[in-house]
């Protein structure tokens, strides 16, 4: 199962012990009851997250912010709408406000940056054209110039795309802003995908079904995220609860010992070097051979 922004941002609040998790009695799109919480009436304000449902499907791993709460009732109510009702039986869970449901948003998108660039593959920007040697490149791709390039070799079937990796091209920056061009030696068969292997900090997650890259060990995300979250808190409050800087100085210790535990994967970059064998040279792989 996909690891996605829903699951991070309740394992985030379940790690921070800002979460309690219940089981509903019912609900609706905007509302999840429970009796006996122990809540009082007030303006309640927090976050509410469906961990699971009694049929697996929607609304599970959604989540919303509270607007409210009656206690005779045991209903929380919370905007904006999930995309289906919350049912007896189904298991959600409330966060204290400490941690704003945007920020949190925000914590846990900085803690995949902060795991630095991951390995990512675009299929779809490049396209080869007859008598064109020169390709707009991505401006991410500036960032850390491709490492790799591949052309696709069939295009009769969508599943067998046959990609031959070239050696012979090169990638020429630009100024600020604008971009770079890709620049291969010799002339590639037309009409033909290019796939550019990259590194680029993780794509933003938005959406509570925004996947997080399964190169991550969610442990991992969890790890950094909590940590910025804990630095973001004890800035705010500027170290005023001891205990609050002890928590984030063992959260910095376990964010160390999973990053160490968990690497992540980044494939080598292709070479492209002349090897000398034997008095005769050859260059490693074959510079731009396409078998049609």
């Amino acid at each position: 199962m996909a690891y996605t922004l829903g699951n991070y941002i309740f394992d985030l609040y379940n790690r921070l012990g800002q979460s309690t998790t219940y089981k509903a009695s019912g609900g609706s799109t905007t509302t999840a009851v429970k009796t006996g919480t122990g809540v009082g009436d007030n303006d309640l304000s927090g976050t509410v997250m469906v961990r699971s449902t009694t049929d697996g499907l929607a609304p599970v791993g959604e989540f919303s912010e509270v607007t409210g709460f009656n206690s005779s009732t045991g209903t929380f109510t919370f905007s904006p709408a999930l995309t289906a009702g919350v049912e007896s039986g189904d298991r959600f869970a409330y966060a204290s406000p400490l941690y704003p449901l945007e920020q949190m948003i925000e914590h846990a998108n900085f803690g995949l940056k902060e795991l630095g660039k991951i390995q990512l593959v675009d299929t779809t920007t490049l396209d080869t054209a007859s008598n064109q040697t020169e390709y707009d490149a991505e401006l991410a791709w500036k960032f850390n110039t491709p490492t790799r390039i591949d052309i696709q070799t069939n295009t009769a079937d969508a599943n067998d795309n046959r990609w031959v990796t070239i050696y012979d091209w090169e990638f020429i920056p630009a100024t600020a802003g604008t971009k770079g061009l890709i620049v291969f030696k010799n002339q590639p068969p037309d009409s033909r995908d290019v796939r550019v292997w990259y590194f680029d900090t993780h794509p933003e997650l938005t959406s509570f079904d925004d996947v997080v890259s399964e190169m991550i060990m969610p442990e991992l995300a969890v790890a950094s995220g909590k940590l910025v979250a804990l630095e973001w808190h004890v800035a705010r409050t500027q170290g005023s609860e001891p205990s609050d800087v002890q928590q984030l100085n063992k959260a910095q210790v376990d964010f160390t010992e999973r990053l160490s535990k968990w690497k992540i994967w980044r494939e080598e970059r292709t070479p492209k070097i002349t090897t000398i064998q034997r008095g005769a040279y050859k260059r490693v792989g074959e510079p731009n051979k396409v078998s049609l």
